[in-house]
């Protein structure tokens, strides 16, 4: 027994310096493993942030996903309900062409007349005026010339015209009579006029 006091007398130093040691290296595993703990919830911490910011971002990509399938319906049924707009449009404008077109029919035989003269319809008549425009009574005004505007002139039997002319600054109308002389010649002769 002397012997192991002896002994432990001699290794007291070196014992106690592994016991420290000991304990200075359980404290930092201890206080590492803490740290690393404590990491490991931060890292949790932020990784739960990110998870619910990630929720949150698909969420709103899903919303603004939803909004653009939303808008492109909208645009698909406004353009189906536009083409049934135009489509109305273009058979009201068609209607109102026809009721102009046959608002007024020149009787058959007046149509022959006009044929045998020279002149394959009534607006073909009208548009000679063009070359008349020594006709017109009234002077330009502000430098302009009166001239005659077929487009806006109606031929109302076999022997009138109702014709309109202006220089681009005033406009008026004009009762003419009119005689053919065969091959597409006809004498115009000024009725009455008045200005506009």
């Amino acid at each position: 027994m002397e012997r192991l006091i002896t002994w432990l007398k001699e290794h007291t130093i070196a014992m106690l310096s592994l016991l420290i040691v000991a304990l200075v290296a359980i404290l930092s595993l201890t206080y590492i493993n803490s740290s690393l703990k404590k990491d490991v919830l931060s890292q949790e911490d932020k990784i739960g942030i990110l998870e619910k910011e990630l929720t949150a971002k698909q969420g709103a990509i899903d919303n603004l996903n939803a909004e653009k399938e939303s808008m492109i319906g909208q645009i698909a049924q406004n353009a189906v309900e536009y083409d049934s707009e135009i489509a109305d449009l273009k058979l009201q404008v068609g209607e109102l062409n026809d009721k102009l077109s046959n608002s007024y029919q020149y009787p058959s035989y007046y149509i022959d007349y006009l044929a045998q003269n020279g002149f394959a319809s009534p607006s073909l008549l009208i548009d000679t005026l063009s070359d008349e425009s020594d006709l017109i009574p009234v002077k330009g005004i502000l430098g302009g010339t009166m001239y005659w505007i077929p487009q806006n002139s109606i031929l109302l039997n076999d022997k009138f015209v109702f014709a309109a002319f202006e220089d681009g600054h005033v406009a008026g109308f004009a009762l003419l009579q009119y005689s053919l002389k065969g091959q597409g010649e006809v004498t115009w002769k000024i009725i009455e006029t008045y200005m506009d």
